[in-house]
Parts: structure tokens; sequence; C-alpha cells
């Protein structure tokens, strides 16, 4: 077996499948993680309308997605870790020689580590605890000084698009599938995480609204990850099947 057999129809499958292949996996996953966000949702939702009469606040704690240490919590910055592992996986040398992978490592490195401090966000209420010490150095940014840091966050990444930019156009051109599914599930969770968030400053002073608006800010948060989760997954599904198919061609074969 020569070379030149490397290009021949017997091993052009290998990687055609690898592309065209459904995401078995990735799909489970995202089966998976839909299912507990509804699970989670319903359950705030059945915890609020029992709250209204009479209810332990420690029991409904157990509940409330915007509370802390509470399996919500723990779900959502579970969730984000893992998304940020999976680029710190794709970025790192297991795909050294994919070059479909490789040539991204920097924008897979850099993505982890944004997911994680996501995740960390998540975890210890860092960009509330921001809000409030900004708002009490009188750094208010109009959103009634809860949301101030949303500003900044929001000009953080807008300086951080444009320092990757061309890094994406050439992700979206590689991955356009997965590329389009991270985007639509990252637009969710944005909408839902700041867009709302925003408004509720602004216009759900109430404390039942707030309730509510909570619920759909976390229900979209979560829907938005889960589906950026798939698309990542998805995206490491196909290195893996590209790797296994360079795997099958040994050198002793040639």
């Amino acid at each position: 077996m020569c070379a030149d057999s490397l290009k021949t129809p017997a091993y052009e499958p290998m990687l055609e499948d690898a592309t065209t292949s459904r995401p078995r996996l990735a799909l489970r996953f995202l089966a998976g993680l839909l299912a507990t966000d509804v699970l989670l949702t319903v359950a705030y939702a059945v915890a609020l309308i029992a709250r209204l009469p009479h209810l332990d606040p420690k029991v409904f704690a157990l509940f409330d997605l915007n509370a802390e240490a509470n399996p919500a919590a723990f779900y959502s910055a579970a969730q984000l870790l893992l998304i940020g592992v999976m680029f710190f996986v794709l970025g790192s040398r297991l795909f050294e020689n994919n070059d479909h992978v490789r040539r991204f490592r920097r924008l897979f490195m850099t993505f982890g580590v944004v997911f994680t401090y996501f995740a960390i966000d998540e975890g210890g209420e860092v960009h509330e605890r921001l809000s409030r010490l900004l708002a009490r150095l009188g750094f208010t940014v109009n959103f009634h000084g809860g949301g101030t840091v949303l500003f900044f966050y929001a000009l953080a990444g807008a300086v951080m698009l444009i320092l990757i930019s061309r890094s994406l156009v050439r992700a979206w051109r590689t991955w356009p599938r997965q590329s389009l599914v991270f985007v639509a599930g990252f637009a969710v969770a944005v909408a839902g995480g700041v867009v709302l968030e925003i408004l509720s400053y602004a216009y759900f002073q109430g404390h039942l609204q707030h309730l509510i608006e909570v619920g759909l800010e976390e229900f979209m948060e979560m829907i938005g990850f889960s589906v950026v989760f798939f698309s990542v997954a998805w995206i490491l599904e196909r290195a893996a099947r590209e790797e296994s198919g360079r795997n099958r061609v040994r050198p002793s074969d040639i």
C-alpha cells in the first residue's frame, strides 16, 4: 500500500462518515439536558404556586432557580463548566493531527476560559457582587444599580468578538451547522440572562412579577446553554470520529 492510497475512496468515506453522520451521543446529551431544564422549571413553578398561600421559605429555596447552593444552581454551574471542559479538550493536543481542530486551538482555549468563568459566576454570583460593588463606587449605567456590570460585560464581549472575528468566520465555514446551533443557543441564553434581567430592573419591580421573570430568565438560560452544550459536543464527537477514521490507516499498512 503506497502513500497515495490514503487519498483513495477506501479512506475518504471514513472522513465523509465522520462529517455527515448524526451526532448520536451529542443528541442523547441534549435530550437529557432539555428534560432536566423542563423538570427544574416545573418544580420551580409548582413551588412558586404553593408558596403564594403558605410554604416554608427553606423548602422554596430548594427549588428557587435564582437561589444559591441548590440543585438548580449546581446544575447550571456544572453545565457551563462541562462546556468549558469540552472546549479545553478540543484545544488540547489530543487533536493535533486534525487540521480542522488544530488551527482553532486558541479560539477553543478562549471559549474554554469564558465558559469556565461563566460557571464560576453562576455558582458564586460574581456579576451580582460586582454590580453591588460598582453601585457603591458610584458606577451606575441606568440599570438601577443592580445590572450595572452587564454594561461592562457587554463591552468586554464586544471587544473579544472583534479580536476573534476572523477565527469565528473560519470556524463557521468549517462547522456551519454546529456554529449555527451554537449561535442560536447562545442567543437564547443571552436573551434570558441579559435582556430579561435588564428589563426586570426597569419594569418588573413587583414581587410576583420578579419571581415570574426569574423563572422565565433562568429557563431561557438553561435551554440556551443546553443547545450550546449540544453544539460543542457535536464538534467534539465529529473530531473524535475523524481521528478514529485516520487511526484505521496504520503506518504499517502503507
